[in-house]
This record gives C-alpha cells, structure tokens and sequence, in this order.
C-alpha cells in the first residue's frame, strides 16, 4: 500500500454478488473519514456489482474529491442493502492510487 506522497488518482474495483443491485449503496471511505458514493441504488433488478470505479466509469460522486489527500491509513468499503428481501455478499474489492511525491 502507497503510504507518501499525495493523491493524484483512485480506482475502486467492487465484486458484489446480490440478487437486486438497485438496493445497493456502495461507498469508499479515506482514512480521514471523506465518503465517496460508488454505487447509489442503481441498476434496478440486475444481479451483482462487478465494477472498477474510475472517470470513466461514472462514479456517483467523482473519486477526484480524494486528490491531494495523503494515502496513507485504513481504506475502507461500506455496502449497504437498503432492503430486506434479496441477499448479497462482498466477493472482493481493492482499491488502485496513484500518488505524486512531495
């Protein structure tokens, strides 16, 4: 894990298996507590959330609120299912920086 420098870039790769992802609220936490929203109750009834999270791919909010920030710290990813019926798991994520040094 990068521990110097400061944020230039953030990839998240998430790999949920849930029967209805529309239910899903996905969020990548800094280690000083800034949320960034991944996945915000989108995509209805499909199966499963298998995406890296990028400019590209269209976060719900933009990963760019992390630039300048230090790497350094406990990355965490928060999934929350919003409702009862349908089940999930977190299969795997990781998250990719890019740092510049000082």
């Amino acid at each position: 894990m990068v521990t110097t420098g400061t944020v230039t870039d953030v990839n998240c790769f998430v790999n949920i298996a849930h029967t209805y992802k529309g239910d899903l609220t996905v969020t990548l936490i800094h280690p000083d507590g800034t949320q960034v929203i991944l996945h915000n109750k989108t995509g209805g009834s499909a199966d499963n959330v298998m995406t890296t999270y990028d400019t590209a791919t269209a976060p719900a909010q933009p990963l760019s609120v992390l630039n300048n920030k230090n790497p350094a710290g406990t990355w965490q990813l928060r999934v929350t299912d919003t409702a009862a019926i349908d089940v999930g798991s977190l299969n795997g994520w990781a998250v990719q920086i890019t740092t510049v040094s000082p």
